[in-house]
C-alpha cells in the first residue's frame, strides 16, 4: 500500500529538468515539448512547483497554476504503482476541484488520468502541440473528499428558512408562505427599498415541463410562485423584471415565457413588470476577482443595473451538477455562447466565478413540485409543497439537498 503524500512548493531544479527531459523523449519524439514547457514555466511568476513526499523521501514532482486550477505536470521518481494516484490525492486534499492538461501524445498519463477519474473535455493547439484538457469528474472528487474536513473553514452561520406551503397553493397561499418566508428572514425592507429595480431571476431551462399538453412541475419555476412574489415586491419596488435566459432551448427564451404563462406576468402593472431574455441582453465584460478558468465574464446589463436580484430556482437534480438549485441557476445569466463554453472549462468552478459577479440579494427555492432521478428535465416530478430560503446561496442548496 503506498504512503500518503504529502506537497510542499519547490523550485524548477536540476533534478526535475532532466526528468522531466528523460520523459519526453520517449513521448515527444526528442524532448523539444518538454524544454519548451520548462522555459515557460520558470518565466512565469503565477506557476506552481509541489515537490511530493511519503515521509521524509521524495516522491515526485506536481506542476501547479494556480489561476486556471490546472495541473499541466506530474512526475515521478520511480514508476511505483499507485504513486502518481497518490499524489493526485493529495493535489485534490490540498487544491480542491482540478483539471488538468496533457500532451494528446502522451497516452500513457491518459489512460491513467482516465482510470483516475478525470474525463476529457477539450482537445486544442498551443506552441504547435497537441494538448488535452480534462476535468475531474464531480462524483470522482466528491468519493476523494467524503468525510474529509473542507480545506478552509467557514467563520460564519447562515439562516436558512424551510416553509411549508398548504397542499392546495392558491395564490392567497402561495402569497401567505412567501410573506412568511421573508419576514423570518427579517422582512421585505431588508431586501427592498422604495422604488429599487428588482430583478427576479427564475429557471426557465426548457419546454419539457410539457408532457402531452399537461404541466408536470419540477422542470422550470412555477409561475404562479413568481406572480406572488411579484405581488409582494409591487408595492415597494419601483420596477420588477423577470429575467432568464433558458439554457437548452438558448434561442427560444421569450417562446418558453409563452409557454408557461409568463408572459401574462406584464398584465400586473404594464408600466412596472417586464420581462427580459437574457440571451439576447446587452452584455457588459467583468474581471472574475481571484477567478480560476475563465477569468473574466459577459454579464447581461439587466443583471449589472439591478438594485436587487432576487434567484428562484427549482428544487431539481442534474445530471452533471448534482443538483440544479440556486448556485446551477446562475448559469442563465450568462451570455449563450458561455453557458456552452463553460462546460469545456470546467462547470463548477465557473459556477463559482459567476457567483463573485452576480449576487442575488434573496435565494428562493420552488420546491413546490421537485424533480428527482434524471434531472434536470427529464426527471421524475415530486411532490415538495415547500419553500427553502436564505441570503447565502451555498446555505439554501447545502439544505435544500439534504
Amino acid at each position: 500500500m503506498i504512503q500518503s503524500v504529502t506537497l510542499a512548493k519547490g523550485s524548477f531544479s536540476k533534478d526535475f529538468a532532466e526528468r522531466l527531459i528523460d520523459y519526453y523523449r520517449s513521448v515527444d519524439g526528442g524532448g523539444s515539448y518538454a524544454e519548451r514547457k520548462l522555459r515557460q514555466w520558470e518565466s512565469e511568476a503565477g506557476v506552481v512547483l509541489y515537490e511530493a513526499r511519503r515521509g521524509s523521501t521524495p516522491a515526485g514532482w506536481v506542476v501547479y497554476r494556480p489561476d486556471s486550477s490546472a495541473i499541466e505536470e506530474i512526475i515521478v521518481r520511480e514508476d511505483e504503482a499507485g504513486l502518481k494516484e497518490a499524489i493526485m490525492d493529495a493535489v485534490i486534499g490540498q487544491e480542491s476541484l482540478v483539471s488538468a492538461e496533457l500532451l494528446q501524445k502522451d497516452a500513457e498519463k491518459y489512460r491513467w488520468m482516465l482510470k483516475y477519474g478525470f474525463r476529457p473535455t477539450r482537445r486544442f493547439t498551443r506552441d504547435g502541440s497537441g494538448l488535452v484538457k480534462m476535468d475531474l469528474s464531480i462524483a470522482v472528487y466528491l468519493r476523494k473528499v467524503k468525510g474529509k474536513p473542507p480545506a478552509k473553514s467557514y467563520p460564519n452561520s447562515e439562516k436558512v428558512i424551510i416553509e411549508k406551503v398548504p397542499p392546495t397553493r392558491s395564490p392567497e397561499e402561495l402569497k401567505g408562505s412567501l410573506m412568511n418566508l421573508i419576514d423570518s428572514l427579517g422582512g421585505l425592507e431588508r431586501f427592498v427599498k422604495q422604488g429599487q429595480n428588482v430583478v427576479i431571476k427564475p429557471n426557465v431551462v426548457a419546454d419539457h415541463g410539457f408532457r402531452e399538453g399537461k404541466y408536470h412541475g419540477g422542470v422550470v419555476t412555477d409561475v404562479r410562485l413568481v406572480s406572488a412574489l411579484i405581488e409582494i415586491l409591487l408595492p415597494v419596488a419601483g420596477k420588477v423584471t423577470v429575467a432568464e435566459g433558458a439554457s437548452i432551448n438558448r434561442a427560444e427564451t421569450g417562446k418558453l415565457f409563452e409557454h408557461y404563462g409568463y408572459d401574462r406576468l406584464k398584465e400586473m402593472d404594464p408600466k412596472r413588470v417586464s420581462l427580459v431574455d437574457l440571451n439576447a441582453d446587452s452584455l457588459i465584460r467583468k474581471t472574475v476577482p481571484n477567478g480560476k478558468r475563465m477569468l473574466s465574464r459577459e454579464i447581461p446589463l439587466t443583471l449589472e443595473q439591478a438594485d436587487v436580484i432576487i434567484s428562484v430556482p427549482v428544487m431539481k437534480t442534474h445530471f452533471a451538477a448534482l443538483v440544479s438549485l440556486s448556485i446551477k441557476n446562475l448559469q442563465g445569466a450568462i451570455a449563450p455562447l458561455e453557458k456552452y463554453m463553460s462546460h469545456f472549462f470546467g462547470l463548477w468552478q465557473n459556477l463559482i466565478n459567476i457567483h463573485h459577479l452576480v449576487k442575488p440579494k434573496l435565494v428562493i427555492v420552488d420546491g413546490l413540485t421537485a424533480q428527482e432521478n434524471f434531472g434536470p428535465v427529464y426527471g421524475t416530478p415530486k411532490t415538495m409543497n415547500l419553500l427553502i430560503g436564505g441570503t447565502n446561496p451555498v446555505a439554501v442548496d447545502a439544505t435544500t439537498a439534504r
